[in-house]
């Protein structure tokens, strides 16, 4: 409950959702395969998967960069012992809803020669971004999030990486850390 509070009072999430654009949808979409991968994971109950993978697609079509946080999460996996999800059938299954998904998205890029790309080397291009580093775009973090609710956030990824009971779930500090250090700064 706090986190969530925590997350639902940040200036940037209240500003992001005062206009209709992919931004506010993306921690939506994020969460919600992050939920039902939690479920499946907790509840033993691998078939939950196949929510990732309507979600995952969802994402995918509202925002490329999915696949960036998509790969974090696999490392995150890989790394931890949750890494029994990806070898079940469920998880292949949950894949192969994502792709189909965006596939037809995927077909449009190759057929008009991939125009997402040619707009993301234009914002590099003029510095429409700003570009941290990862301590500085913590930093950044900390004061868009609000300064208080890091207290909530950074004891929550010590919980997942440090702490015996948060084990289980430690795949998220990992995707988590994952992320962030393949962050080139790129904040729009």
């Amino acid at each position: 409950m706090l986190a969530s509070g925590s997350v639902l009072l940040a200036p940037v999430i209240l500003g992001n959702a005062t206009r209709l654009s992919m931004n506010p949808l993306e921690p939506l979409f994020w969460m919600g395969w992050i939920y039902f991968l939690f479920l499946a994971i907790h509840r033993q109950q691998p078939k939950l998967l196949l929510w990732c993978g309507v979600l995952l697609g969802f994402g995918l079509e509202n925002k490329h960069s999915t696949v960036f946080f998509l790969s974090a999460l696999v490392v995150g996996l890989l790394a931890t012992l949750e890494r029994r999800p990806l070898a079940r059938k469920w998880f292949w299954i949950a894949a192969a809803i994502a792709f189909a998904n965006a596939f037809p998205n995927v077909a449009w890029e190759y057929q008009h020669h991939f125009p997402t790309l040619e707009d993301l080397r234009h914002v590099k291009a003029i510095h429409k971004n700003v570009e941290l580093p990862p301590l500085p775009f913590i930093g950044q973090q900390i004061l868009v999030l609000a300064p208080v609710s890091a207290l909530v956030w950074i004891a929550g990824l010590g919980f997942l990486l440090f702490h015996r009971d948060g084990k289980r779930y430690r795949f998220l500090g990992v995707t988590y850390l994952v992320f962030l250090g393949r962050n080139d700064g790129a904040q729009g």
